[in-house]
């Protein structure tokens, strides 16, 4: 289901506001969708309605007392005809900036983080990769406005954030520099969304893939005894809480590690979102750092971890040569290579990195 038009509308409705006939006019065929997804009905009535001769006024809604109910023109000089409505036609539809920000976190499955940032029409909504990189969606009506909302947020994030909002129209060379300067990425909704029937939405191109410089990009997260540290938790922390549900061990490799949402965690884990999220606070209540912080680290403890097996597997190796040598009278034939069965899988609970 194509969706330019409808962007467009939360760009010229400057209310967010409007009755079926103005959303329509925007929408189309997508107004079921639209109105499950994203639009709220409001206790009071509109006071306008959208002239169907598209004169550009808007009618006002005239109750009259033997219960009849007329829009009016209110053009000067006066252009079009007053035509009569139903009590349905005049019920206001409230869009709800809160329902988009998560269906776009469900879209692109960035990690939900929603925060009001003092700007107008401007919240984060999410944060995306190991080094949680602010996702933030903006709806603007004016260019000029749009570019101070830019400038706010590259003052703010110099080291990078990714920006959505309905069009690119308001997006010239002036907020192209200020990105740029600001390592910041623009995305606009009518380009990499698609509205489908049930009101949600739909990224036909993975985050990952969307916002690959985030992924590939690694800043200094810390020293590296800060990293020796948190590893050495870890490793305590993976004899603990062997047998229950969503072992911490497990949900700090696929959250931390890997780097996915608590969305995915729990799928992998076959658990609820509730466990997850409960597991992530006692991780960090462990570790003493948010996620984010742990995320910062996880090249260094992937680095660590590598060096740590490899000692673990040499060990076993020079045990099981000399196993080889003592142990004559078992009467069984050595494995020449002296290897275990074991080195070639991954130990339960390990996920590869």
């Amino acid at each position: 289901m194509r969706t330019k038009s409808i962007w467009r509308a939360l760009e010229e409705l400057p209310t967010g506001t409007g009755t079926a006939a103005d959303w329509q006019h925007f929408v189309g065929n997508a107004w079921p969708a639209w109105q499950r997804g994203f639009l709220e009905q409001r206790e009071t009535p509109a006071s306008h309605y959208h002239c169907a001769r598209q004169c550009g006024c808007a009618h006002r809604i005239v109750h009259h007392d033997d219960g009849r109910i007329v829009a009016a023109c209110e053009c000067d000089p006066w252009n079009c005809d007053t035509f009569e409505l139903t009590a349905a036609d005049i019920v206001d539809f409230e869009f709800k900036r809160q329902r988009l920000a998560r269906a776009l976190g469900r879209a692109f499955d960035l990690e939900r983080r929603e925060r009001e940032l003092g700007l107008p029409g401007t919240q984060q909504v999410a944060t995306f990769a190991a080094m949680a990189v602010p996702v933030v969606l903006t709806i603007q009506q004016e260019r000029y406005e749009f570019e101070q909302v830019v400038a706010q947020l590259a003052a703010r994030w110099r080291e990078g954030f990714i920006l959505f909002a309905p069009t690119s129209r308001f997006v010239d060379g002036g907020v192209h520099e200020l990105l740029a300067h600001a390592r910041g990425q623009f995305c606009d909704l009518e380009t990499h969304v698609r509205l489908q029937p049930d009101g949600t939405l739909r990224a036909p191109t993975r985050a990952g893939e969307l916002f690959a410089q985030f992924v590939t990009r690694r800043d200094q997260p810390g020293t590296e005894s800060e990293a020796r540290r948190v590893f050495g938790t870890l490793q305590k922390l993976r004899s603990k809480f062997v047998g229950i549900k969503a072992p911490p061990y497990d949900v700090f490799m696929l959250v931390v590690m890997e780097g996915r949402s608590q969305r995915e965690t729990a799928i992998k884990c076959d658990c609820s979102l509730a466990l997850i999220s409960l597991r992530v606070k006692e991780l960090e209540r462990e570790f003493q750092r948010s996620v984010a912080k742990l995320r910062a680290l996880a090249s260094d403890l992937a680095e660590l971890r590598t060096t740590v097996k490899g000692d673990e597997l040499r060990k076993r190796n020079q045990g099981a040569r000399a196993d080889q040598f003592e142990r004559p009278e078992d009467g069984g034939e050595a494995d020449p290579d002296g290897a275990p069965e074991e080195e070639y899988g991954y130990e339960a609970g390990d996920y590869e990195t």
